[in-house]
């Protein structure tokens, strides 16, 4: 305080007019890292429930399809369609029907993995794509969903094994064929997903690396084969606009105006301490 007592009127100011400015950049300092963690926690907030929303559609998208698969396959008239392989019977039946269970390939195979009859759609022309393995699997799980590239492009394939109607669980009797569903992931696909996820979507290769621009927020859903090898992502991204970019732009104005007032002050105060 004695210190304090011995300067003049003049360095007192100065005194005063640094202190004050040191506390307003302290201030200043806490508030732009305080921004800077919220930020970070809402964006890491949304990134978490956007995963957890995009898992749920994307399984909620082929559950009609694994549900339908699921009810077809433990039907008598099937089992003696396997035995007795009356194409009438599946052209009226199943081929009849093919447009409801929104697929591009229906396949009928018996226990030897020979096909005995299949329904494609115009834009699905491959053929004998299901591998091998892909039967023994089925053949123990009895129902089993993968992913596969064609020359038509990604496919989306679900089987299950074929059994009478009084074994809905499929564990009384040993399967008596089976059956399999393949539908494209093409434009259609991706925009009625685009529609249900209010995202942009897009298939992409397996390495994909996703940016770490904070305008949005992004999901890779790994597609895997039978295997359980990841041979794809599908990609999706949202706006997230929810940031504090013009807080932190008002913070940025507020100290170049303190530094412009400071250098303002310190040039009155040179001039006045001169001047006396």
């Amino acid at each position: 305080m004695r210190l304090l007592a011995n300067l003049n009127t003049y360095y007192r100011l100065l005194l005063l007019i640094i202190g004050t400015s040191t506390l307003f950049f302290l201030l200043y300092l806490f508030l732009y890292f305080y921004t800077l963690k919220q930020e970070k926690e809402v964006y890491i907030a949304a990134s978490t429930e956007y995963t957890k929303e995009v898992g749920s559609i994307f399984q909620l998208n082929s559950k009609t399809h694994l549900a339908s698969i699921v009810d077809v396959t433990f039907w008598d008239e099937l089992v003696t369609f396997v035995q007795t392989r009356n194409n009438t019977w599946y052209k009226d039946y199943i081929e009849g029907e093919f447009s409801t269970y929104e697929v591009d390939y229906i396949g009928v195979f018996d226990l030897e993995r020979k096909k005995i009859s299949s329904t494609s759609s115009p834009k699905f022309r491959t053929t004998d794509f299901i591998p091998k393995a892909a039967f023994e699997q089925l053949h123990q799980t009895k129902l089993i969903r993968f992913y596969k590239r064609v020359p038509e492009g990604m496919i989306e394939i679900f089987g299950a094994t074929i059994h009478p109607s009084d074994d809905p669980k499929k564990n009384k009797y040993q399967p008596s064929g089976y059956f399999f569903m393949a539908r494209l992931m093409d434009k259609g696909f991706i925009e009625n997903l685009e529609k249900i996820s209010s995202s942009a979507i897009s298939l992409v290769p397996k390495d994909y690396v996703t940016s770490n621009a904070r305008n949005s927020i992004n999901v890779n859903l790994n597609l895997k084969d039978w295997a359980g090898k990841t041979i794809a992502k599908i990609h999706f991204e949202r706006a997230f606009n929810l940031n504090f970019d013009n807080t932190k732009k008002i913070l940025g104005i507020i100290i170049i105006a303190t530094i412009f007032n400071l250098l303002i002050y310190l040039y009155y105060y040179r001039r006045w301490s001169t001047n006396h």
